[in-house]
């Protein structure tokens, strides 16, 4: 199915009161059919739905640099104060002056970079705040102008949870998650550019180990997000079940169906007591328990694996890095300033 426009609103926003329901559904004339084949709105269509607030969006994405700037500049300052303590020339008083000179300078810079922190989270939780509030709004109206055929073919607790999670979601993507990789990218960047000025071995050591690292993620991430959508497929049908039996309670009970709708739920979420091979139960359809059980298995591993690489490589460029000090390549202070920009990548 070919996809269309999303509809503007009287900002320029796309407007989604038909996003869900005109994309592969039926709308009030009844000229489209409904399909849960719909193709999903890029994230340009997306991100235009924050398009009132994007002046507040670029301002918190300024003074995001700013805040990260001042943050990933205090371990250039502080190596000054490392190198001042082991400074032959310098007497005990001026290595006094020189270190509280840095360390007031260094609180300084954190606190500045800590409010500016402050007012950038406060603009993007209120803009997307903003957002998910129009948006609800939007796709409630959108919903209760469907004909009744709609209804027969979705169900309340489908429509609900497109009010709840979904734009939440939605929410998330277009006022946090843009400004946020904006800004790990810029940090990284400027972070690679100051570690290969201190040094240029270490530094290839570092990227090689990251990209490495973002090969084996690519496809654990498209795995962890098949994974994930299955869960949240399987978790939506058992609300379905949970809402049409709470709800039809004195249908159930004068046919005496309670063992059959629990069932039925249980078939959904899983029997984590069924015996089995390390709590894993073997031979039954897919449930939230075992989906969850594969996630939280093979996440842990990956976890694990990640960590163990990126610290191995954090120390043995340490190893390295001391080995260079006393050869002469560079100070102590280049060093932990080094060491700290490796966090500010891992950070970033």
């Amino acid at each position: 199915m070919e996809m269309r426009p999303l509809p503007q609103d009287e900002h320029g926003a796309t407007s989604v009161e038909e996003v869900d329901v005109e994309a592969g559904g039926q709308t009030a004339d009844g000229t489209d059919k409904l399909s849960d084949d719909a193709p999903l709105p890029s994230f340009v269509q997306l991100f235009s739905l924050s398009r009132p607030e994007w002046p507040a969006l670029v301002l918190a994405f300024l003074l995001t640099l700013a805040s990260e700037g001042l943050g990933i500049a205090i371990p250039l300052v502080i190596a000054g104060a490392y190198d001042a303590l082991i400074d032959p020339e310098l007497e005990a008083t001026d290595i006094r002056k020189e270190v509280n000179k840095i360390m007031v300078r260094v609180i300084f810079m954190h606190s500045g970079s800590m409010f500016l922190g402050f007012v950038k989270t406060s603009i993007m939780g209120v803009a997307g705040e903003r957002v998910v509030a129009r948006l609800r709004n939007r796709l409630y109206r959108a919903i209760l102008r469907q004909e009744i055929g709609f209804f027969d073919q979705r169900k309340s607790g489908e429509l609900v949870s497109r009010l709840g999670t979904d734009t939440t979601t939605v929410q998330t993507a277009t006022s946090q998650s843009l400004p946020e990789v904006a800004n790990g990218v810029c940090k990284v960047i400027v972070a690679v550019v100051l570690m290969i000025n201190i040094s240029g071995k270490l530094t290839g050591i570092v990227m090689g180990v990251a990209v490495f690292i973002l090969i084996v993620a690519m496809p654990f991430g498209a795995w962890i997000g098949k994974i994930s959508k299955q869960y949240q497929d399987t978790l939506g049908e058992a609300q379905n079940c949970s809402t049409e039996a709470l709800g039809a309670m004195k249908t159930v009970r004068a046919f005496g169906a309670e063992t059959v709708e629990s069932e039925r739920y249980e078939k959904l979420i899983g029997k984590p007591d069924t015996p089995g091979c390390c709590w894993y139960t073997i031979g039954v359809s897919p449930s939230t328990y075992s989906l969850g059980y594969k996630k939280s298995i093979v996440g842990s591993l990956f976890g694990t694996g990640i960590f163990w690489l990126g610290l191995g490589a954090m120390y043995t460029t340490l190893w390295l890095g001391f080995l260079f000090v006393v050869d002469g390549e560079f100070s102590l202070g280049d060093l932990t300033a080094f060491q700290s920009f490796i966090f500010q990548i891992g950070f970033g």
